[in-house]
């Protein structure tokens, strides 16, 4: 039989990955070694995200009355002489004016929203941070005050779903707030009530329609004239 013609010829990086799968099933020392190094690449992966979850995220609070103090006298110092607090550049001692903020939409503009302004880097470096945390019925509500301002100051373009969702203007929440629009329905045509006859009315109909029936009867086979008239009914 002749030899068929592969019109796709295998890379060779094709051939080498079906050769580490044929080594890898056989039970020789070869297909062992694989096996380990798999194992071993498979344990260390392991290793890596368990120690990433045994890191406590960085505890960040706000800067105490001292602190305060001491920065605003370094920054409004005009001497030169005023000595920088130990705490200035502390990323996770965040100034009283930043806490809990969302950072401003960055504007070319403006420089105070650049990523290299402090009170923007506060902001933008623990924002996210100050959402996650937030577990008292008091730390959620300054958290959504903070986003109910953000919201009527810039829109909805800047934040993200969850932020939206938390003050109830997420697209899914304002939408079912909408009342759908009812069809009018078609008015129902209600049939007049025939008026009611009293039955002292419809005995005396009914005995009219008898005698009729009687009297027509009786012209038919007597006449009206005559003895005929005698016996008529009345």
């Amino acid at each position: 039989m002749s030899k068929q013609l592969n019109l796709f010829p295998e890379t060779e990086k094709q051939i080498a990955e079906k050769q580490m799968i044929k080594i890898a099933k056989q039970p020789n020392s070869n297909g062992k070694l694989f096996q380990k190094a798999v194992k071993d690449d498979e344990a260390e992966y392991k290793n890596l995200v368990q120690a990433k979850k045994g890191n406590p995220a960085p505890k960040v609070r706000q800067e105490n009355e001292e602190e305060r103090i001491n920065r605003i006298l370094y920054e409004f110092d005009d001497t030169g002489k005023a000595k920088k607090p130990a705490h200035y550049n502390n990323p996770n001692i965040v100034k009283f004016e930043n806490w809990k903020r969302k950072p401003e939409p960055f504007r070319n503009d403006d420089a105070s929203t650049y990523p290299s302004d402090i009170d923007q880097r506060q902001k933008l470096s623990t924002w996210d941070l100050m959402v996650k945390v937030a577990k008292t019925p008091l730390e959620k509500k300054e958290i959504r005050e903070t986003l109910k301002d953000h919201y009527k100051k810039h829109g909805p373009g800047l934040m993200d779903n969850k932020e939206l969702r938390m003050i109830g203007k997420h697209p899914d929440q304002l939408k079912a707030m909408i009342a759908p629009i009812v069809k009018p329905s078609e008015p129902v045509v209600v049939a007049p009530r025939k008026p009611q006859i009293p039955i002292e009315e419809l005995i005396r109909r009914k005995a009219d329609e008898k005698l009729y029936k009687e009297q027509q009867q009786h012209d038919m086979a007597y006449g009206k004239g005559g003895l005929a008239s005698l016996t008529r009914p009345k």
